[in-house]
């Protein structure tokens, strides 16, 4: 792993892995009534910061929901061929240094039973957040996952700069 990573991939995915294992045990209620997203990325962010603990502390990072900003600026998409502007971005969850753009570490983007066309559209999204190609604006996001909540669990899949980390994973009520 590059000398400028935080920390290693397989911890930071076994913390979401397992976190995401915690919301499907502990709040399945969450699923089984199809509470809203935030309702499920809130208590996903919870597990998750017990789970990184050690690292969050190490390293001083904070688990943020809906964070928009890019230091004091404004978090911005790139500009899309279908779009003629960047367009205002709060990334649902992410693991971060507040203020500083060089210590990303995770950036999670949940919905609720999204079909393949969304899925796909939240995948580019992903990986245009974890991939620095020198665009602006620029996050370089160690880690990118796309999480897909449904009555059965939770399907996950996670990027890194090379593109997706495996394949889907399911996390469902053992």
């Amino acid at each position: 792993m590059a000398s400028n990573r935080l920390t290693d991939r397989e911890t930071v995915l076994g913390a979401v892995s397992a976190a995401l294992g915690d919301v499907v045990t502990e709040d399945r209620v969450l699923l089984t009534l199809q509470a809203h997203e935030l309702a499920l990325v809130h208590r996903f962010g919870v597990y998750l910061e017990a789970r990184l603990r050690r690292e969050l502390m190490q390293y001083g990072l904070t688990v943020d929901l809906d964070y928009d900003r890019q230091g004091d600026l404004r978090k911005l998409l790139p500009a899309r061929p279908d779009r003629d502007d960047e367009r205002r971005f709060r990334p649902d969850l992410i693991v971060h240094r507040r203020g500083c753009d060089t210590h990303n570490l995770l950036v999670v983007e949940w919905k609720k039973k999204a079909g393949d066309t969304m899925l796909k559209c939240l995948e580019k999204r992903i990986r245009s957040l974890v991939v620095n190609e020198d665009k602006h604006p620029s996050y370089d996001y160690q880690l990118g996952v796309l999480a897909n909540s449904g009555n059965d669990g939770v399907r996950w899949r996670a990027f890194d700069s090379r593109g997706p980390v495996d394949d889907w994973q399911h996390v469902g009520p053992s």
